[in-house]
């Protein structure tokens, strides 16, 4: 399904805005330069709103990248880590006062 979703140029347009506008939504409401913890949700919906970008205006960019990635089994599991510990970091933080 992967493959699929790269070889459509629509789809990863369509993938970008989504990005994109995830970014957006965390810039516009959550834009928030301070010293504390609070800049890591900043940061994160400024590289979302950068990557959406990208596979928007150059996805070619992003194909050699993907297919070495899915051709190795074990990234997305450790992918999916990463974006486990990266929900948990933000669910302790914000949640913890």
């Amino acid at each position: 399904m992967a493959e699929e979703f790269l070889a459509s140029r629509a789809l990863m347009f369509l993938g970008g805005m989504m990005v994109m506008l995830g970014g957006l939504a965390i810039v516009l409401t959550h834009n928030v330069w301070t010293s504390d913890w609070r800049v890591m949700v900043t940061l994160f919906g400024w590289l979302l709103v950068i990557s959406g970008t990208i596979r928007i205006i150059e996805p070619p960019f992003l194909y050699a990248g993907a297919r070495a990635f899915l051709r190795r089994p074990a990234m997305p599991i450790v992918a999916g880590g990463i974006w486990l510990a990266i929900g948990t970091v933000f669910c302790l933080l914000g949640y913890s006062h």
